[in-house]
């Protein structure tokens, strides 16, 4: 809670967690509020979706446009003062609430989104004067350069706010992108990175008796942390289909076992495992016979 603590005392980071797709990334920021106890209203989440041809600072105006329709008129109006203008056109709402904005005057593109940035800016300070405010963007490996610039932008302007910013994305998935050295290096250059892992042999033991109230051998422990990595996705998976058949409770840990297809469409983590080198992974996703069905 580091964070948050600091972020109360007038202090601003952007943190950012990092990690393979199913290694609970997006958990670890939700049980983070949670434990945090941070007001619903006081959260603002955006989320950068795997589609192309989103509006630019997709994640950006999704988290802003969502506070702004919660937001008393009175209320959003102070927090962004001049600069509702510059965000209008890319937050139509903001438009709808406060009404009678005047267009911003004309100017160059660099110009424009320089505006655009420290309108974005002062709308957090503003909303964090009097008590913390917490800004989550998830899946940051898709979000569209514009994003990833403002958050090289913002982070510095908050080091004197109680704004905290939060952040999660795939380090293996920005890898694969033309345009990595410059995105990743900027938020890097920012941020805290907080890598996440998988589990440790012990820790696969635990979740298995927590899951299922079954206390397997230890070579089905073992078995199971070096078929899912330990991954807690495929690990979840691999431990549901395997308590369905029987194998949990009686294998010796030479069991054969698939996950369904739905799981290799999950965000790409298949490609991410084989790119890793992670081949016994992939071999659950692959490997016949399926376990029986009772």
């Amino acid at each position: 809670m580091t964070g948050l603590e600091d972020a109360r005392a007038g202090r601003g980071r952007f943190i950012s967690l990092v990690g393979d797709a199913g290694i609970g990334k997006t958990r670890t920021l939700e049980e983070f509020v949670v434990r945090a106890a941070v007001p619903e209203e006081r959260v603002i989440w955006g989320r950068c979706p795997e589609h192309h041809g989103l509006p630019a600072y997709w994640p950006w105006t999704q988290a802003i446009g969502r506070y702004v329709e919660r937001c008393e008129a009175e209320t959003l109006a102070r927090a962004l003062g001049r600069g509702a203008a510059d965000l209008a056109p890319f937050i139509p709402l903001i438009g709808d609430r406060l009404g009678g904005l005047e267009p911003p005057s004309p100017c160059d593109p660099d110009q424009s989104r320089l505006r655009f940035f420290d309108s974005i800016a002062t709308f957090l300070r503003r909303t964090a004067e009097s008590q913390p405010v917490v800004l989550v963007l998830d899946d940051l490996h898709w979000a569209d350069e514009g994003s990833i610039l403002l958050l090289a932008y913002l982070a510095p302007e908050l080091r004197r706010s109680r704004a905290l910013l939060l952040g999660a994305y795939r380090e293996r998935e920005m890898k694969r992108l033309k345009r990595l050295p410059r995105l990743l290096g900027e938020i890097a250059r920012v941020s805290e990175r907080i890598p996440l892992h998988g589990f440790e042999p012990a820790e696969v033991g635990d979740f298995v008796r927590t899951a299922t109230d079954i206390h397997p051998g230890e070579s089905v422990i073992t078995r199971l942390h070096a078929i899912s990595q330990g991954n807690p996705f495929f690990l979840d998976e691999l431990v549901r289909l395997l308590r369905t058949s029987g194998q949990l409770e009686h294998a010796d840990g030479e069991f054969g076992a698939f996950l369904p297809d739905e799981v290799r469409q999950v965000d790409g983590l298949a490609a991410d495992l084989i790119e890793a080198g992670c081949a016994p992974v992939w071999r659950v996703l692959a490997i016949a016979p399926a376990i029986a069905r009772p």
